[in-house]
């Protein structure tokens, strides 16, 4: 299962032939299909919208670097946008039970994030 969101969502082309850029609906009906995955992928192991989650990240911006981040599944896609064009490519395979996104812009050519539920710590 696959849904792709781009800052420069393409939705069609104008009378003259002439590629439109939207940022309207356009971009709202590609956020409608990654929040379904997203959802698919909670349904999937039980979370819901608050439930913590880890992002790990590789090969992020021009010197490829890796980090982590904390989010829930409601903010995934606002940790993940770039202020400047890009892309984002979200897979969920419900069979292994794995979600990831792949990000390309100007500096990256394939970052990879991967999300898992982060563990709660029982107070002691």
């Amino acid at each position: 299962m696959k849904a792709i969101i781009e800052s420069n969502c393409v939705c069609g082309e104008d009378e003259d032939g002439v590629e439109l850029n939207c940022y309207g609906d356009c971009w709202d009906w590609q956020k409608e299909d990654v929040s379904w995955l997203i959802g698919e992928w909670q349904t999937k192991n039980n979370l819901d919208d608050d439930t913590p989650i880890l992002i790990t990240g590789t090969n992020m911006n021009w010197n490829h670097v890796s980090g982590w981040a904390e989010a829930t599944p409601k903010t995934i896609l606002d940790k993940l946008i770039l202020n400047g064009d890009f892309s984002l490519e979200f897979d969920f395979d419900p069979e292994e039970n794995t979600f990831n996104v792949v990000r390309r812009s100007h500096d990256e050519m394939g970052a990879l994030f991967t999300f898992v539920e982060l563990p709660v710590q029982e107070e002691e």
